[in-house]
């Protein structure tokens, strides 16, 4: 018994000793010894323990790298076992890793600085080992199992720097997460139910949480994902390698739950707010936009079906300045570089066949069902010219629609708001999302302005100050691949000009004679200045085109008056200035009474003008119409006296009696009807040998002048402005929907 109990206190003191001194010796020994065979940066290791008894090791300070700022390290890992792991299955209680630091960068040839601890020579097995190594994993993990019954790590740091992107922006993309805490319960392999959470600090406001549980052998995630007050200026990096924004200001926050499954993929449900933004042009450090608030909820994204949805945005109280320079260029347009993202350097070996497979053929389906904006402000200026005009535009709500890709569908924004606290104002854009950079259309229109507030206007394209008045302008800005469409639309009322002041964009016209010939009853003037241009050519000036625009204006009203007047009521001046008629008759076409009604709408607001209406028949295509009914009067006259003479049993004028009378009149008129035996024939027979009537065909036509006057005036015209010419007989052209009768428009 004594040598049993000697041999026992013998074993557990060689053990003990064994397990305390001897084991963790050697460990220390043996990494010293191998780690510069495995790794290519320096290993510092403060010590390692071991407790025999109750199986737990320690690690502590360990630091790969330099000792005063190492690539990876920790102050001290704790791993504890089970007593049942002597059985032959893993259980460890407990894991507890303290003050992890690392240092991650991603360098200017896209690889990772962790990726070269190692050294290559040693861990670089072919492919084929890597299939045998691939299988036999997959063999094991059948068999295999293990117990976690926790993991701690406190206090991690971790620190990324981007080096690649500074070769685009010109500074690296740095990010640090501290105080980072990560707890895992109850995992077991193959098979449990085990939870994580992980918080921690981002930068130096931000605040990271996460939360759920992984689902074994199903495979499922869920993840609680919660973000508060990250600075997005950090971002800066990479919004600099494609525009030329200054990320000044600017505060995320998102809370998004996360579920991921192997059949289904990705789905998530998430709400982001991005509050207190500021961006400006770095080029100059000007404002360009600014807000408040934005807050995305609720956002959808289904990985099966590919679509992102956001239900609604709310941004409120945004200020944005748009700016148009001397070459017509918008301040926001010109803000992303031309040269575009370069690339991220991967090759195509870099992708793996473990990579999940995209579907190239089915891209993200994205859309929008609701964008408020709320109380927004917009600093509008027009430096294109001298001296220039600016006005700020407050109180501006609206919604944003049919933001959907990767559709070809234009989205349009719709905002109203005030200039000068009386004068409304609406705003209007429109794009293809998926083509932002290939056409964008800016339109603003401004409602009851005092004339006196936009002198400056006046000033350049009339060369006149301005004693008062008031104006709607509507501005339309397009550009397309370089390409300008400009209009400027102003309605003037009661404009009455001042003195006049020098601008070499000023017209070389009788201005004040011009307004009086623009004015209409109600004393409005209606000014429409479109301006087209390629804005890469060196020769395009807006002063000549301006100038052009004007003077080609008034020549029109001249030239074509019509053309003038269907710019007015939005008719077309072609169908205005004339009507078709059906041949054979006076009568208006009922489709032609909507031209007739613009045209009335456009002489009544024009009352210092006439209309000559010039009548038109043809012969080739109303003579047949007018002998026909010549002929029907002719037989209907011969068949009251056929009547008369002989006794019938009913009046049906038969096609025997027919035939007899048409036969007693091609007899009476000369007309030859011997090759004819058809009541048909004879009637063709009678009509291309019926003897001309040119008082007829006249009379045709000055009905067909009537009825245009008299529709007129019965619209409410004047007649007194309405003149017949003489009619027009003369063969003409004939259009497929009838006879043309023109009218002219004359000045009194």
């Amino acid at each position: 018994m004594r040598r049993f109990i000697k041999a026992v206190i013998l074993g557990v003191t060689f053990y003990a000793l064994f397990g305390f001194a001897i084991l963790p010796a050697t460990l220390h020994l043996a990494i010293n010894l191998f780690s510069p065979r495995i790794i290519n940066q320096p290993l510092h290791l403060g010590g390692i323990h071991l407790n025999p008894f109750s199986l737990r090791l320690t690690l502590q300070s360990l630091k790969i790298g330099d000792l005063q700022d190492p690539i990876l390290g920790f102050s001290e890992l704790s791993v504890q076992a089970g007593w049942n792991s002597l059985s032959g299955t893993p259980h460890i209680r407990a894991i507890e890793l303290n003050d992890p630091v690392a240092r991650i960068v991603l360098d200017e040839q896209g690889e990772i600085n962790l990726s070269h601890l190692l050294h290559s020579n040693d861990l670089s097995p072919s492919a084929e080992s890597k299939r045998e190594q691939k299988s036999q994993s997959e063999q094991e993990s059948v068999d295999f199992s293990l117990t976690l019954d926790s993991l701690s790590i406190n206090n991690a740091n971790i620190h990324f720097m981007d080096q690649l992107i500074a070769e685009q922006s010109g500074q690296p993309f740095t990010v640090a997460l501290d105080s980072l805490n990560l707890k895992l319960q109850n995992f077991n392999w193959p098979e449990s139910t085990s939870t994580y959470s992980i918080e921690g600090n981002i930068q130096e406001q931000g605040r990271l949480a996460l939360s759920g549980n992984v689902q074994l052998p199903a495979r499922k995630v869920s993840t609680q994902v919660d973000i508060s007050q990250l600075d997005i200026t950090s971002l800066q990096p990479y919004v600099t390698s494609f525009s030329y924004v200054g990320l000044n200001r600017g505060f995320l926050t998102l809370s998004a739950k996360l579920d991921w499954l192997p059949e289904s993929g990705l789905s998530a449900l998430a709400q982001i707010n991005l509050d207190q933004l500021k961006l400006v042009d770095r080029r100059d450090q000007s404002d360009v936009l600014a807000w408040k608030s934005l807050a995305l909820q609720p956002i959808e994204y289904h990985q099966h079906s590919n679509s992102l949805t956001i239900n609604q945005i709310q941004l409120q109280q945004p200020n944005v300045k748009i700016a148009i320079d001397q070459s017509l260029n918008v301040n926001l347009a010109s803000l992303l570089k031309q040269s575009g993202l370069k690339q991220s350097g991967l090759k195509q070996g870099d992708l793996t066949a473990e990579q999940p497979h995209q579907d190239t053929d089915s891209p993200i389906s994205f859309s929008i069902r609701q964008f408020d904006i709320e109380n927004a402000f917009i600093d509008f200026a027009d430096h294109s010219f001298q001296p220039g005009f600016a006005t700020p535009i407050r109180r501006l709500n609206g919604q944003l629609n049919g933001l959907a890709l990767p559709t070809d569908q234009t989205a349009t924004l719709v905002l109203k708001g005030q200039v000068d606290r009386y004068s409304p104002v609406n705003i209007k854009a429109s794009l293809i999302p998926s083509k932002p950079l290939d056409t964008t259309s800016i339109s603003m229109s401004f409602n009851d302005v005092e004339l006196t507030t936009l002198t400056p206007y006046s000033g350049r394209f009339a060369g006149y100050l301005i004693e008062k008045g008031h104006m709607d302008l509507d501005l339309n800005y397009q550009v397309t691949d370089a390409q300008l469409k400009a209009h400027n639309a102003m309605l003037l009322d009661n404009l009455t000009l001042g003195e006049p002041v020098d601008s070499q964009e000023a017209i070389e016209l009788p201005l004040k004679l011009a307004i009086a010939l623009l004015k209409d009853r109600n004393g409005h003037i209606d000014i429409q200045l479109p301006v087209s241009g390629d804005l890469n050519n060196p020769e395009f000036e807006l002063g000549s085109f301006m100038r052009m625009a004007l003077t080609n204006m008034l020549s029109n009203i001249v030239a074509a008056p019509f053309d003038f007047l269907a710019s007015l009521v939005g008719g077309d001046a072609e169908t205005m200035s004339s009507v078709q008629f059906a041949p054979g008759t006076p009568v208006i076409p009922l489709q032609q009474t909507d031209s007739l009604n613009q045209l009335f709408v456009a002489l009544y607001e024009r009352p210092e003008v006439e209309l000559e209406i010039r009548g038109t028949a043809s012969i080739r295509e109303d003579w047949p119409l007018i002998a026909q009914a010549k002929i029907e009067d002719a037989i209907e006259l011969s068949w009251q006296d056929y009547q008369a003479v002989n006794t019938l049993d009913n009046d049906i004028l038969t096609e025997d009696i027919r035939l007899e009378l048409m036969a007693q009149l091609a007899e009476a008129q000369a007309i030859n009807i011997e090759s004819a035996s058809t009541l048909k024939a004879i009637n063709q027979q009678l009509v291309s040998q019926w003897p001309y009537d040119e008082i007829a065909l006249r009379g045709l036509a000055i009905e067909r002048s009537k009825s245009i006057k008299n529709y007129l005036v019965e619209q409410g015209l004047s007649p007194e402005r309405l003149f017949i010419l003489n009619a027009d007989t003369t063969e003409q052209q004939v259009s497929g929907r009838g006879v043309e009768t023109r009218m002219e428009i004359k000045v009194l």
